[in-house]
Parts: C-alpha cells; sequence; structure tokens
C-alpha cells in the first residue's frame, strides 16, 4: 500500500485529501506546517517507508519550497506532488527546478487527484507528470 504525507496548513484541506486518497486505499498521514512534516518524515520513515508526499506550496513557518528542498536533500527518490491556490508560471518553475515531480494548482478535482497520484506515488519508479505535456521530436 502507498503511504502518504500530505502537508497542508488548511485543515479542511488536509481531511478532503486523507478522505479522498484512504478511500482509494492509500494510507495517510498528514502535517500542517513544515516543520511538523520534517519530524513526520523522519518518524514515520522508520515505522514504514513513505512512498509519497504532496506538499502545498504556501506553509507557515517554512515556506513549502524550503520543505521541497529540504525533503530531497534527505530522500531523494521519494516522488512529491505540489499544491497550490497560485497559478503563477514562476512558483510552478520553482517548484519544477526544485525537485518536484508534479504540480496540481487547487482547486483541482478528485479525478485529476487520482489519476496524477497513482502515476506518481503506485509506480516502483516515478514518472515524471507534467500539466502541459508535448510530443518529444
Amino acid at each position: 500500500m502507498a503511504r502518504l504525507l500530505i502537508v497542508d496548513d488548511e485543515p479542511h484541506i488536509c481531511e478532503a485529501l486523507q478522505d479522498r486518497l484512504q478511500a482509494d486505499g492509500y494510507d495517510v498521514i498528514t502535517a500542517h506546517d513544515g516543520q511538523t512534516a520534517f519530524a513526520l518524515f523522519a518518524l514515520e520513515t522508520q515505522r514504514s517507508p513513505i512512498t509519497g508526499v504532496i506538499l502545498d506550496m504556501e506553509l507557515p513557518i517554512v515556506h513549502g519550497i524550503e520543505v521541497l528542498r529540504r525533503l530531497r536533500s534527505q530522500c531523494s527518490d521519494v516522488p512529491i506532488l505540489m499544491i497550490s491556490a497560485s497559478h503563477d508560471r514562476q512558483m510552478f518553475d520553482q517548484a519544477m527546478r526544485s525537485g518536484a515531480n508534479a504540480y496540481l494548482a487547487k482547486p483541482f478535482d478528485s479525478k485529476e487527484l487520482i489519476q496524477v497520484c497513482d502515476r506518481l506515488f503506485r509506480c516502483l519508479t516515478a514518472i515524471p507528470v507534467s500539466p502541459d505535456p508535448s510530443p518529444k521530436s
């Protein structure tokens, strides 16, 4: 079973994501800020590997990009899906350059969420997901 860490400062979003993903067979733990995310990641990884992270961009205490960078330095192979209410292209670019495997802009529907999560977290190796795929030459 894929085990996910969801990090979002809005409790209702964490709860909605957790409910939807658990209904689809994921094991989910949540954090509401970056510091808690680091502590949970370290603690929970000792018990059972975390196979993916859903990380909000705008977090209190430690910004989502910094959380992303620090998680990447600790564990480069865990797929990370960034989520944000911002539709700013610069934020998207910064997230992808910092090591995100995919980015979803809020609001997104549950079908889109499950499709991206299945591609990222249920495969043996992460498949990069791009919001704007283009054919390769």
